[in-house]
């Protein structure tokens, strides 16, 4: 059972008897044409948007910005009512710019579709099944490469300003495909008539990470005509950790090198170029199994603020007969279940990367939470409306998902209602439980199992009878013999159990007044019912003990056993139940006051440690903290000094032991023994020749004296070279005397000099300084004349670079290892010289072939000597301002002209520009030709010798009335006298205009004039 139908109309309608001839057709020829409010889009044969060259248009109202004969995609993108007529968004699609394509890549061969350079490179089916459906309008196209058949459906909602491409590839062979990558570019010049060089603000926005799965790549128009308005956007993008973008040539021929960032093509995140390139994005099989098919979609945008409604337009509510089209209706889509019974349905949230959201399901009506996940199974009760909505996780995606849809469900089965019998003490007889079928249906049947029945009529696990204890799983099943419906209720009744739990005995405290217990925590395995429980006391305590709070507190208690018995009230309904509890209190020792005594560290001196208890109990023992080497007797307390004691505290402890849990009480004895004044002369001291010093003793309290005598203390003197020594004497208030001396040596100042590696060169000019002394340096300031310094070096050899010409004097200053310093200087040692400077200007900067002369000003500071070299293989020259003809021969080369400078100190520079020697621009265009089959003179095209670009050429051919009879953007391709199906024309004079490109240059030339025909 719980099996569903899905009764839906799906309405499409089919435009084939609408495609010739009507004024509402939506395909002329083999051109498929999506129109909407805010966007229009024109699908050639080939799969590409572009309609065929020459084409008659649409035969309805469109947009277009410049020619209007073929129609590539256009967006309303500020949606303006009308159009405005310069803030277009979008193509129109001509062949050679702008370019779009779409091609594949299969091992390692790339092949295209495209609007400019034509196709098909994918062998094309052409376009088939255009359908209109709620908002949207749709048309598929397919072709095939490599045995993988290729299938687009070009699917836009005629309210937006975004249009979906979802593509498949079925492999048809019997072998697997590996690498397959199948790819989409365009050349957006947005916002922007017909013409050449329009370039646009491309960047990476978006490449999948294992944290986000979006791809996305846009390019940003200037605004039309260099005005104010909005420039316009146009975004590739698609979900999926399988697809990338990028951004790079013109126009694409390796599908991988999307994929990948590589050749041309830049992957890079946030990575953006101003330019007149190409933006794309690719999609990639690993391996496409023989049979298997891929399915992704692209998603291409022209209006930034409906980005992200667009990449997220794929995800939609999947379930049996699901529609997924329901984004194109207003309407909710409903999922009936025809069942005598209500039963169950899957409902599941479709679309790539389904890890990037949280999913939630809720009842539109109740507001409740009925699943959460991308798929959940629900049955409902009756008709109800649910709403999924995905909730984006981190920052990857910004706008939630919603989708709904409503669940229909049918049929009655019983509503069983059982009236609680209420709380019981004791086991309840089954046969008691009403029950009654709040329905009425007639067939209902009752029947109670020990599990949960499997069907309506489960032969196992019936309840055996008797009565229900608190232990027992019971279910009630309510059938209709009739309906065949049924429904499983397991039963639960209240049962009241009173248990005070388990005596507690061993629990053991201690007076001190340092702990007090909360008997609540002694109650184990406890069952209490509504009216609770409490505490009293059995042995009294004197008020120890607080029967509300349970807080027992022994703190002054005499020592014993104490009983607590605790209740567990049954109420009117069981009888009481009894714990008892019972705690040990001992009492807590004392060891009495701390206290401390003075000794000094004289032989023969003893201290008696007894002599300083005071409010002990009897019956402690003696213990030393400090060791005393044996000075300390622990059975008789008797500290005995004697002279051999270090000075100092040392302590002692008296414990009386206390039982278990009260702890032993200990006090503490701290005996000083005083020692002979401590002195301190302070440290040796070492200085340089006739500097000043002084003497400062420290230690304890007592009178200091200096031998030799003359000293005192802090007073500065100043002793000779060599090495003295200097003692002091401490006497303290006992008598006590000290003694301690420190050495003075004095030092005489390092001798020292330097030399240079070099003393002349051109700037840069770079040399090394040694310094030299006759004792261990430890630092070297260096002083080099041009205002830098080198402070604290610690090798004996640096190196320093002169910036600028003129002479330097030079200084060091050392600090040898005992501190002494000494400095040493030498005026106008370094010389440096200017590095010359070459450079030049020639006149003209350009030339062409039949003019070839060109005259050099040398312009070089700070040379004496000069060497040309014009790079057209001529001999160099020393000439100070040269006169050169380059060779005529050949045109549009660049020669390196090299001017080299030189000083008397050999020091060089050099300098290179290139000279253009342009080609001229020559061709020839006939004024007569005669196409009558006899090989000879058959086409009229013109004839290009040199200078013009074969990719940006354009001729058109008019008759005397003004019609166009030929187009061509292909300077090889020539009139063979024909227009259109009409086959020849007839003889006479037509009208021809051409317009290149210069080769080298963004030069225009357009020419204009007549031709004869003659058969």
């Amino acid at each position: 059972m719980n099996m569903k139908s899905i009764k839906k109309t799906l309405f499409a309608f089919l435009a084939t008897a609408l495609f010739a001839g009507t004024s509402f057709g939506q395909m002329v020829g083999t051109n498929a044409f999506l129109m909407g409010t805010n966007q229009e889009i024109g699908i050639h044969t080939n799969g590409y948007e572009g309609t065929s060259p020459g084409s008659i248009p649409a035969p309805f109202p469109t947009h277009y910005r410049g020619f209007t004969t073929r129609l590539a995609f256009l967006s309303n993108a500020d949606l303006s009512v009308p159009w405005s007529t310069d803030n277009y968004m979008g193509d129109v699609i001509m062949p050679g710019s702008p370019e779009g394509r779409f091609g594949m890549e299969v091992a390692g061969t790339t092949v295209w579709n495209s609007s400019a350079t034509g196709g098909p490179g994918i062998t094309s089916y052409g376009l088939s099944n255009y359908t209109i459906y709620g908002r949207c309008k749709s048309v598929d196209w397919d072709g095939n490469y490599a045995g993988i058949d290729v299938h687009m459906t070009y699917i836009m909602d005629t309210t937006k300003t975004y249009y979906r491409i979802l593509i498949s590839l079925t492999n048809t062979t019997p072998l697997p495909k590996s690498n397959v990558y199948f790819y989409k570019s365009l050349d957006p010049d947005n916002n922007q008539d017909v013409g050449w060089g329009f370039s646009t603000t491309n960047t990476v926005e978006a490449n999948p990470t294992p944290f986000c799965p979006k791809a996305l790549v846009s390019a940003l128009s200037v605004a039309p005509g260099g005005g104010t308005d909005t420039p316009a956007y146009f975004g590739l993008g698609g979900i999926g950790s399988d697809i990338r973008v990028a951004r790079g040539s013109f126009f694409v021929t390796d599908g991988s090198d999307v994929y990948d960032g590589t050749g041309p093509m830049i992957g890079v995140v946030g990575s953006t170029a101003f330019a007149d390139q190409a933006i794309a994005i690719c999609h990639r099989d690993v391996t496409l199994a023989a049979g298997a098919t891929s399915e992704f979609e692209f998603v291409v945008i022209m209006a930034e603020e409906e980005l992200e409604e667009a990449l997220t337009a794929q995800y939609y509510l999947d379930y049996d007969g699901a529609d997924a089209y329901a984004l194109c209706t207003d309407d909710i889509e409903p999922d009936t279940l025809y069942q005598d019974c209500a039963g169950s349905t899957i409902l599941e949230v479709t679309g790539p990367m389904l890890d990037a959201y949280t999913w939630t399901w809720t009842n539109a009506e109740t507001g409740a939470v009925v699943g959460t996940g991308p798929e959940i199974e629900v049955t409902p009760a009756g008709t109800t409306h649910y709403i999924c909505t995905g909730v984006p996780i981190g920052g990857c995606f910004v706008l939630p998902i919603i989708r709904e849809v409503v669940v229909v469900a049918t049929g009655v089965g019983p509503d069983p209602e059982i009236t609680d019998p209420g709380p019981q003490c004791s086991p309840f007889p089954i046969e008691d439980l009403i029950v009654v079928d709040l329905e009425g249906l007639p067939g209902t049947f009752f029947e109670y199992y020990s599990e949960e029945p499997d069907s309506i009529d489960d032969p196992t696990d019936i309840w055996g009878g008797g009565p229900i204890g608190p232990d027992d799983e019971i279910w009630l099943l309510a059938g209709d013999v009739d309906g065949g419906c049924y429904v499983k209720i397991e039963i639960n009744l209240t049962f009241i159990e009173i248990d005070a739990g388990i005596d507690s005995t061993g629990f053991l405290m201690c007076n001190s007044g340092l702990e007090t217990v909360d008997l609540n925590t002694f109650l184990v395995d406890t069952i209490l019912v509504d009216a609770g429980g409490m505490f009293e006391e059995v042995t009294p305590t004197g008020g120890a003990f607080d029967p509300m709070s349970g807080i027992f507190d022994p703190t002054g208690l005499a020592a014993g056993d104490y009983v607590i018995r605790y209740i567990a009230l049954g109420g009117a309904l069981c009888d009481n139940d009894t714990s008892l509890h019972t705690i040990t209190v001992y009492d807590q020792p004392t060891a009495g006051a701390d206290n401390t005594g003075i000794i000094c560290n004289a032989p023969g001196l003893t201290f008696d440690l007894n002599t300083l208890l005071a409010g002990h109990d009897a019956g402690g023992f003696w213990s030393e903290v400090t060791p005393t080497g044996g000075g300390f007797d622990p059975l008789s307390g008797i500290f005995t000094v004697g002279g051999f004691i270090t000075p100092g505290d040392y302590v002692f402890e008296y414990t009386v032991v206390g039982t278990a849990p009260c702890i032993d009480d200990v006090s503490e004895f701290t005996i000083s023994v005083i020692a002979s004044p401590a002195v301190n002369a302070g440290p040796d001291q070492s200085i340089c020749i006739g500097d000043p010093t002084s003497v400062s003793a420290s230690g304890d309290p007592a009178a200091y004296v200096w031998d030799p005598a003359g000293i005192l203390d802090g007073v500065p003197f100043t002793p000779a070279v060599g090495t003295l020594t200097y003692t002091v004497t401490a006497t303290n208030a006992e008598g006590c005397v000290a003694t301690d001396d420190l050495d003075i040596v004095i030092h005489a100042l390092p001798v020292i000099s330097f030399s240079a590696s070099d003393l002349e060169g051109c700037a840069p000019f770079e040399t090394e300084f040694s310094i030299v002394s006759d004792v261990e340096l430890v630092s070297t300031d260096w002083f080099y004349g041009d205002g830098d310094v080198m402070i604290g070096s610690t090798t004996p050899t640096v190196s320093h670079t002169y910036l600028f010409g003129g002479l330097y004097d030079v200084r060091a200053t050392v600090v040898d290892i005992y501190g002494c310093t000494n400095s040493v200087e030498y005026a106008d040692y370094i010389t440096v010289e200017d590095q010359p400077i070459a450079r030049f200007t020639m006149n003209p900067p350009s030339v062409f072939t039949n003019d070839t002369e060109v005259h050099f000003s040398n312009e070089s500071l700070f040379a004496s000597d000069y060497i040309w070299n014009f790079g057209d293989g001529s001999a160099e020259t020393d000439v100070m301002n040269p006169v050169h003809f380059f060779p005529e021969e050949v045109g549009d080369v660049f020669y390196p002209v090299e001017l080299k400078a030189y000083n008397y100190l050999g020091c060089i520079d050099s300098v290179t520009l290139f000279m253009n020697v342009k080609g001229i621009i020559l061709f020839y265009i006939p004024n007569t030709f005669t196409p009558d089959g006899d090989q000879f003179n058959e086409t009229f095209q013109p004839v290009f010798e040199s200078g013009f670009d074969p990719y940006d050429f354009h001729m058109v051919v008019y008759n005397r009335w003004g019609e166009i009879v030929f187009e061509t953007y292909d300077a090889t391709i020539g009139w063979n006298g024909t227009y259109g199906s009409n086959g020849l024309v007839n003889e006479g004079v037509y009208t021809w205009q051409i317009d290149f490109k210069e080769l080298h240059s963004d030069k225009r030339h357009m020419h204009n004039g007549h031709v004869t025909l003659l058969k």
